[in-house]
C-alpha cells in the first residue's frame, strides 16, 4: 500500500496545502506539552493527497477527528465520501513534528 507524506510546522501560520502533501497547522490551544492536530487542516491535507497525489476522483466530504495528539506513531481515522460512498483513510504520525502518512482509501 503506497503512502503520501503531510508536513504539520510547528511555527506555520498560512497555507494548508502544497504540491506534494497537506501542511495542517497545530489546533488553537496546543502546547509544547500537548500538540494536537486541527482536525480542519488534517481533512484539507487528506483531500489534497487523495485529489493530487494519489488522483481520486469524486473525493467530497471529509470528516477527521478533533484534538488527535501529535505523537510519532499515533495513527487515527478520517471517514471520507469518494462517489457517494463512505470509505476510510489511516493518518500515521511519522514523528513528534507532525510529519504523517494518509493511506489509500478503503
Amino acid at each position: 500500500m503506497a503512502l503520501v507524506v503531510g508536513i504539520c510546522g510547528v511555527g506555520a501560520v498560512a497555507g494548508c496545502t502544497s504540491a506534494v502533501a497537506g501542511l495542517p497547522l497545530p489546533a488553537p490551544g496546543a502546547t509544547a506539552e500537548r500538540r494536537v492536530f486541527d482536525a480542519s487542516a488534517v481533512e484539507d491535507g487528506v483531500r489534497s493527497i487523495l485529489e493530487e497525489n494519489y488522483r481520486v476522483d469524486g473525493v467530497g466530504e471529509i470528516s477527521c477527528p478533533e484534538d488527535q495528539p501529535v505523537v510519532k506513531g499515533y495513527s487515527f481515522r478520517c471517514d471520507v465520501r469518494i462517489n457517494g460512498a463512505r470509505k476510510t483513510v489511516v493518518v500515521t504520525n511519522r514523528d513528534t513534528e507532525g510529519e504523517y502518512e494518509v493511506s489509500l482509501p478503503e
